[in-house]
This record gives structure tokens, sequence and C-alpha cells, in this order.
């Protein structure tokens, strides 16, 4: 009986891909991301800018004034919001959370990955109490990045969804039974 079910159930799941019957967008690697990298470290915007292109996939934006991105994103600029912002926190700065700040009224929907020197670990836990996603040590593990942005753009996407006040929020199971229902009613008809 295993035999039997378990072709039949990767089939309706390649068909619910297929016909885009999830009720929420999935992840791949086949999307695009609008990426935002604000760092004064010109080395560390090369290193993500070349790492996060992703073969040309990926649009990388890279800033190394934030005062430049703020004039930017406030003069019009830009290609809409960005899918998620890492930002690098100046050491040397009074406020280093200032920009932070700043970033978080200006883009609250916009998940934001913290860069922090090594030194500056308290800093970096303060942003992530202040709605930060997550944090990156510097030398920044370009592997695991690679792994945690499409994972903390999924769960924006899923977080947006969720607000929304006309949005139905459904149990994984009756996502599944849906899912399932359509592309059986889609395979007969």
């Amino acid at each position: 009986m295993r035999c039997i079910l378990q072709p039949r159930l990767f089939a309706i799941h390649d068909i619910c891909i297929r016909q885009n019957l999830f009720p929420v967008p999935f992840l791949n690697t086949r999307n695009h991301y609008r990426i935002v990298v604000v760092d004064d470290d010109q080395s560390t915007l090369r290193l993500l800018q070349h790492a996060l292109a992703n073969s040309g996939r990926n649009l990388v934006s890279v800033y190394q004034d934030a005062e430049r991105f703020f004039h930017e994103r406030t003069g019009g600029g830009g290609q809409g919001l960005p899918h998620v912002i890492l930002l690098g926190l100046p050491a040397d700065s009074i406020n280093p959370l200032a920009s932070f700040a700043r970033l978080r009224s200006m883009m609250p929907g916009v998940p934001v990955i913290i860069l922090a020197d090594p030194d500056t670990h308290d800093v970096a836990e303060e942003a992530l109490r202040r709605d930060a996603v997550d944090y990156f040590s510097r030398p920044i593990d370009i592997r695991r990045l690679r792994h945690v942005i499409p994972r903390v753009i999924e769960t924006a996407i899923l977080w947006k969804s969720a607000r929304k006040p006309d949005a139905e929020v459904l149990t994984m199971d009756e996502a599944k039974e849906r899912a399932v229902r359509q592309a059986l009613l889609a395979a007969r008809g």
C-alpha cells in the first residue's frame, strides 16, 4: 500500500506546484530578490554584492552611506521596497542604532539583518530586541547568509499575508486538504 500511495502524493504535490494552488507563495532559487546592503566597509559591500547576486537573479544594491540610502528612498528612487536589508552597524558611532531606528520607521515591514563587528554584539542584541530578524558577526559566514535570506523573506511574506484583514487564515491541514481537493478537481477536468 505504501508504494502505491507515495507516488500519488508526489503527483498531487506536483500538480499543486504547477498550477500554483498553494495558499502562500513558496520561495525557491528561481525567485528574484531585491536585497539592499548598507555598510561603511567597502570590502564587505563588494563581498556581499558578489556573493548575493546569485548569477544575476538577485538585484543587490549597495550603499556605503546610510544617509545616501535614506535620501534615495525618500526622493522616490529605487525599484520598490526591498525584500530584505542587510545593515552594518558602525562601530565608531555615538548612536549606532540611529540608522536602524530610522530604517524601521521608514520601512516597517521590511526585514533587517544586522552586520556587526565582533566588539558590538551588545548593540546587535539590542537591535534584535527592536525587531531586527537576525545578526551576523564579521567575518560574515556567506553560506549561512545565503541560507538565511530566503527564509527571512519567506517568513516576511507569511506575516504580511497573515496580517491582511480579509485574509483567510488556514491551518496547515486545511491548506493541504484544500490544495489536494483543487488538484483532484483540476486532474479530473
